[in-house]
């Protein structure tokens, strides 16, 4: 549900982007037929029904997911609370997989004017990512302290990064990144808020760890 309502924040923001680009009207000489301004008015409204769809949806998977977790755990409340614990932060690994690589694509292939050498190395660093969130992954399961206390040095890393290049973005708005500012403005703070509460999650799986989850 949120992950959708981080979708509907994008499209919204992405109106204005593509306006200024492709223009309000019909593109002469194209094949289009639909104005520019109907195609990016409809796409917010197509995410905010989907939202709505998500939320009813999502209330009855709630409820499902409380009976599984009863059958599968038991009612040792505190065993169930560290379970909670672990679903969210798995599923934050796979969130900032995903905005990490969605930044990476857009440095890439919308800002053609970015150096080489910045350019390899966020190709590179996708991968990289990945191997990483699954080594947080496979410490997590084993309860290695030693691998979540890596893996926060690298959420530091990766918060630096960020930092860097929201400084960056801002600093070039009117000439390098000034088509996909807005955009990547608010992909940078996503991430940076996302990679906090991760490692916000990571400390609370660390002391969830010898308390029987494992097992």
């Amino acid at each position: 549900i949120i992950f959708n309502a981080c979708f509907l924040v994008y499209s919204l923001i992405q109106i204005s982007e593509m306006r200024s680009v492709l223009g309000d009207g019909v593109a002469e000489g194209s094949s289009q037929t639909v104005p520019v301004q109907v195609l990016t008015g409809a796409i917010p409204i197509v995410i905010a029904i989907a939202e709505l769809s998500f939320v009813a949806l999502g209330w009855k998977l709630w409820k499902e997911f409380g009976w599984q977790i009863y059958k599968k755990i038991g009612a040792d409340r505190s065993l169930k609370r560290c379970y909670l614990h672990y679903q969210i932060y798995v599923a934050l690994l796979k969130f900032d997989f995903f905005i990490f690589i969605a930044y990476c694509i857009q440095l890439v292939l919308v800002v053609k004017q970015i150096g080489t050498a910045e350019r390899w190395i966020t190709i590179i660093s996708a991968p990289f990512s990945l191997l990483i969130l699954l080594f947080a992954w496979y410490s997590v399961r084993k309860e290695l302290k030693y691998g979540m206390l890596l893996f926060l040095v690298g959420l530091t890393g990766a918060m630096v990064y960020f930092v860097y290049k929201l400084f960056r973005i801002w600093q070039l708005k009117d000439t390098l990144y000034k088509e996909v500012y807005k955009s990547l403005t608010v992909f940078s703070t996503l991430s940076m808020l996302l990679l906090l509460i991760t490692a916000v999650m990571t400390i609370q799986c660390m002391l969830n760890f010898d308390r029987g989850l494992k097992h």
